[in-house]
């Protein structure tokens, strides 16, 4: 009798410790979900883009306490800057940074930040584009599967030609490699040129081989990317400005709770006074490495020729509007408007 007691006693006592296991498990908060952000680009280690993508992954795992795990490739690893986008748009990669000028195929409107003599210096172009009327404009690809996050001050454009340039007719027959964007395009049309829209990764051997005959780009990757071998005629224009698009696949994006959505943009953001005095600094120091070498022949456009490069220019905004329609005028004249008030 007193056995069958304990027994009975101690099967209530375990099932009791059960019931209070079972309980505090219950209550206990769920593990909080973790996320992967592959961020792919096609420029070199070490540069300010693949520097900016990895202080990036570290600050937002610091930011979200380890939930967002960032992980670079750089190079093109993961496929020139359009396959990069494409991936974006699908999910199969999370994130991307590259000048908007490659979103030409995607959403042109997005390439008014490529018109020529826009804006007047690298400083603007960073605060328009970050401005309410940049922001209005990176929403214009979210029907696109992009979310767009920030903008960053890439770097003004210069040539790096196998001839010399001058004047507009410099270009005349020429074939230059061009960014995909239908304004670029025209922009070398107008100085005379024939435009050859070409990926990045495969300018240097077409180049080296005659293919064209040069490209408009920023000292910092014509001297990482030993541009100046076979374009040994620099010329210093400041006709125009890159602006990188930092872009988040939306599928990825809309998959993230509310709090990790924020940390995404604010990291983002935080960074844009970063990423544009690593632009003037990189900017300096690649073109004095350049001078410093004897096969190198440099050229800064007086005033007038300068001012001949923009005359001629001049025809290339319209043709954005035309190929945008309305909402691509607006989005030009409410640019415009932003430039004059963001330049006193």
């Amino acid at each position: 009798m007193k056995a069958n007691l304990e027994r009975r006693r101690a099967v209530s006592l375990a099932a009791a410790a059960v019931f209070l296991i079972a309980g505090a498990l219950a209550s206990a908060p769920a593990p909080a979900q973790e996320f992967v952000m592959k961020l792919a680009h096609v420029v070199n280690p070490g540069s300010p883009r693949d520097k900016l993508m990895h202080l990036y992954g570290q600050n937002l795992a610091k930011r979200t306490n380890g939930r967002i795990k960032a992980q670079v490739f750089p190079s093109g690893q993961l496929g020139g800057n359009r396959q990069i986008i494409e991936g974006v748009q699908l999910g199969t990669i999370e994130a991307t940074i590259a000048p908007t000028a490659f979103l030409g195929g995607f959403e042109p409107l997005l390439t008014v930040m490529d018109l020529p003599f826009l804006f007047p210096d690298i400083d603007v172009a960073s605060r328009v584009a970050n401005s309410d009327v940049g922001m209005e404009l990176a929403r214009e690809v979210e029907r696109k599967g992009i979310q767009g996050v920030a903008f960053y001050g890439e770097g003004a454009k210069h040539f790096a030609t196998t001839f010399p340039v001058r004047r507009p007719a410099d270009f005349d027959g020429k074939k230059m490699r061009s960014m995909p964007a239908p304004v670029l395009l025209e922009q070398f049309r107008a100085w005379g040129a024939n435009p050859v829209p070409m990926e990045f990764t495969e300018t240097y051997n077409a180049i080296a081989q005659g293919v064209v005959a040069g490209q408009e780009q920023q000292w910092g990757l014509i001297h990482d990317l030993r541009f100046y071998e076979v374009s040994k005629h620099l010329t210093d224009t400041d006709h125009g400005f890159f602006v990188e698009f930092f872009m988040v696949s939306k599928k990825w994006y809309d998959r993230l709770p509310p709090d990790l959505q924020k940390a995404v943009v604010a990291e983002a953001q935080a960074l844009i006074p970063v990423r544009l005095q690593w632009t003037k600094d990189y900017s300096k120091a690649s073109l004095d490495k350049m001078l410093a070498r004897k096969d190198v022949q440099y050229h800064k456009l007086t005033k007038e020729e300068w001012a001949a490069f923009r005359d001629a220019s001049t025809g290339v905004h319209r043709k954005y509007a035309e190929l945008n329609g309305a909402k691509g005028a607006q989005y030009l004249e409410k640019i415009k408007a932003k430039v004059k008030e963001m330049s006193k």
